[in-house]
């Protein structure tokens, strides 16, 4: 509990014992004249009453009992009860899938991107209970260190990485940036709209804008996006304008 007490008149505010003003008004003329103590009550969180520090750190029981579900990587899981879990948390402390990182935690870096029905965001930006009813993949679904993925292949054979810390956000947001382009979906430096895009290094470059990597190994993941575009089509690559 913490205390403040509140000091004379001054004027028409009341100072407290930090020495910031408020308005006298606001007290009864007790308290403008007199100090007087003003105890701070503790925030209630979901379930109210004796039960509210339990939300804070929740245990298996409390997932059971969750009346949402999403299906993460092809199986359900209950979402948890605490309103304030983000994606990101529920992902790698409540599920154990620690292949999504967390880096800014703000939305900046990508390093948390997964798949959700297909789509990628950034989990460490969208709350859990967001998502009842949802299919989200994360990098364990895209391929195992037993059983590759192409593009997990492709940033091997390029040098796609260094320190390994963004490769999951960077190669779940290539996932996603294929099936955009297979849809037409169009960015901002493309150039006509209305066709079927053509695949430039600068397209590539924009469509992945949202993931950093400190180790600036930039153009070898352009390279290995390149090639498996170029083996799955039927996108058409621009070899001028790549090069």
């Amino acid at each position: 509990m913490h205390a403040r007490t509140v000091g004379a008149r001054s004027g028409n505010t009341v100072s407290d014992e930090n020495g910031f003003a408020h308005p006298a008004r606001a007290l009864p003329i007790e308290a403008r004249l007199s100090p007087v103590r003003i105890e701070a009550r503790p925030c209630t969180f979901p379930g109210g009453g004796a039960d509210d520090r339990r939300w804070l750190k929740q245990g298996p029981s409390d997932l059971a009992n969750s009346p949402m579900h999403a299906r993460v990587n092809g199986t359900e899981h209950p979402l948890p009860h605490d309103s304030r879990r983000t994606l990101l948390d529920w992902l790698r402390e409540d599920l154990g899938l620690t292949g999504t990182k967390k880096g800014c935690d703000h939305g900046q870096c990508g390093a948390c991107t997964v798949l959700v029905d297909g789509r990628r965001i950034n989990s460490c930006l969208s709350l859990a209970q967001l998502h009842d009813g949802d299919a989200i993949e994360t990098i364990e679904a895209i391929g195992s260190a037993d059983a590759l993925a192409p593009l997990q292949r492709a940033f091997v054979a390029h040098d796609g990485f260094q320190c390994g810390y963004c490769t999951p956000g960077q190669i779940c947001s290539a996932t996603a940036l294929m099936s955009e382009l297979a849809e037409g979906w169009a960015s901002a430096v493309t150039e006509d709209i209305a066709a079927a895009p053509v695949v430039t290094r600068a397209e590539l470059q924009e469509r992945m804008s949202g993931n950093l990597c400190r180790c600036g190994a930039y153009s070898n993941i352009i390279a290995a996006l390149e090639e498996v575009i170029a083996a799955e089509g039927p996108l058409r690559i621009d070899a001028e304008a790549s090069a």
